[in-house]
């Protein structure tokens, strides 16, 4: 089976570069980079046609790029929609690309203790509280939670009283409404895909290539977000389309070892992610 051309998202990772130290991030040993705007006005022309929304995410820190709010706007006026997931230590940022209108949603990976102890996650909480823009969605997210995550809990619930209460009733947490456009949202920590990790049997499925991709900050495409070294790379942007990429022969076995419930890819048999789809096959 040919890969879907058009995907639910792409991930574009404007930067690698990060700023904290998260312990659940794996962070990345890749060469440390910005995209310049050549490259990423490329990678918006290749992927017409292929999604709506752009995912500026994959290693790195988003409110780094000293672009930002360039690569918004560029987003905007070629027809995607971007959304931004960050670590939430720039919360200063939020005012520079909140008035965005091709803004649609930013996800706060709050779990980090470094959020706790600078206060940020005191400063993002006053931020959406304040906010004039409530198109744009936010979410708190946290993976795992550990004593910096229940801190950040206590913080929440003096935000929206209560929230502590609701946590506790929901039945296997996954997120829910704080307010118009804010979210909780909760899942237990995974192992990311590793070469010197275990192997998992059974049954693979991912939604690698069927309802994503991304591209990382040298132009190089991979599978999923979850692709840390870009270990899979299929191919670069700056030398082939978007389309020979994704339709290329090993993309499709990609594709369709998931089809028949097989990891084709070394590293995909390796990740911990893939388990929470179970024995799904399509």
């Amino acid at each position: 089976m040919t890969p879907k051309t058009r995907f639910k998202r792409v991930y574009v990772e404007i930067t690698n570069y990060c700023n904290q130290n998260c312990g659940f991030c794996p962070g990345t040993s890749r060469k440390k980079e910005f995209m310049d705007e050549a490259l990423f006005l490329r990678i918006l022309e290749e992927i017409n046609g292929f999604t709506e929304h752009l995912y500026f995410h994959v290693m790195g820190e988003p409110f780094l790029h000293p672009k930002l709010p360039l690569f918004i706007d560029l987003a905007g006026e070629n027809g995607f929609v971007v959304n931004l997931v960050t670590n939430g230590s720039m919360s200063d940022k939020l005012t520079e690309i909140s008035g965005k209108k091709a803004l649609r949603s930013v996800a706060f990976s709050v779990h980090g203790l470094a959020n706790v102890r600078t206060g940020c996650i005191d400063d993002i909480l006053a931020f959406i509280k304040n906010r004039r823009d409530i198109r744009i969605i936010y979410s708190l997210r946290v993976w795992g939670v550990s004593s910096a995550a229940s801190a950040v809990l206590n913080k929440i619930e003096d935000a929206y009283p209560g929230f502590m209460e609701r946590r506790k009733k929901a039945e296997n947490v996954r997120g829910f409404k704080l307010e118009e456009n804010v979210y909780y949202n909760e899942a237990a920590e995974f192992l990311w895909p590793d070469l010197n990790g275990p192997e998992y049997g059974g049954r693979a499925f991912c939604l690698g290539l069927r309802d994503q991709a991304a591209i990382l900050v040298d132009g190089t495409v991979v599978p999923c977000c979850l692709d840390s070294e870009g270990t899979v790379a299929l191919g670069r942007i700056q030398e082939k389309s978007f389309k020979d990429i994704i339709e290329s022969p090993r993309a499709r076995a990609i594709y369709d070892g998931f089809s028949w419930g097989e990891a084709a890819e070394e590293l995909c048999k390796k990740c911990g992610f893939r388990l929470r789809f179970g024995e799904k096959k399509h």
